[in-house]
């Protein structure tokens, strides 16, 4: 009789820990997060608390040296001669967000959920009629086309400009800390 019972014991541990095992897979605590970059698009991910921590002190880090990596990029912009008469595209750099749509406590669940964010997104079969010409449509690509394309060029500047931005402000805090100084040089 010890001998079942004890078998049974066993038996009973091991399964539990084999169900712990595979809990802690997807057990947890999951936030479905609604992430805005720097052109204004959106896209919904699944993470930790910790990795929503992270991401958010990143944003707040970044947005303290937003405006001067801004005005530095605009004065790259402005001393490029292919550039000439057409100014820094800043309306095309959107604030980075990131917002919590929800939290669950299972991957799957969090992940089904980000999914039908995602799908929510506008029909293609819904445009409207157009009564514009042929060549007017083709303009008018052509047109959005070359603003795309200077947007993405501001943006890929100012981003370049604030990762620039960021490193020196370590580097000068860093500097500063070294000479018994608490706070960075300006």
């Amino acid at each position: 009789m010890k001998k079942l019972f004890s078998i049974m014991a066993m038996l009973v541990l091991n399964t539990g820990m084999l169900l712990a095992e595979e809990g802690q897979k997807t057990a947890g605590t999951f936030l479905v997060v609604r992430v805005s970059d720097y052109a204004g698009t959106d896209s919904v991910q699944v993470m930790t608390p910790e990795e929503f921590k992270a991401l958010d002190t990143t944003i707040k880090e970044e947005a303290r040296f937003t405006d001067k990596a801004i005005a530095e990029a605009e004065k790259e912009w402005k001393k490029d001669e292919t550039r000439k008469g057409k100014s820094f595209p800043k309306g095309g750099i959107k604030d980075r967000k990131a917002e919590k749509l929800g939290t669950f406590n299972d991957r799957e669940k969090a992940s089904k959920r980000a999914d039908s964010f995602t799908k929510d997104g506008p029909d293609p079969e819904k445009k409207k009629a157009s009564t514009k010409t042929p060549e007017q449509v083709k303009e008018e690509a052509a047109k959005k086309a070359n603003r795309e394309a200077l947007l993405a060029e501001g943006r890929g500047m100012f981003e370049s400009k604030l990762q620039e931005v960021m490193a020196a402000s370590k580097k000068e805090g860093g500097e500063a800390k070294k000479d018994g100084g608490g706070e960075a040089k300006k």
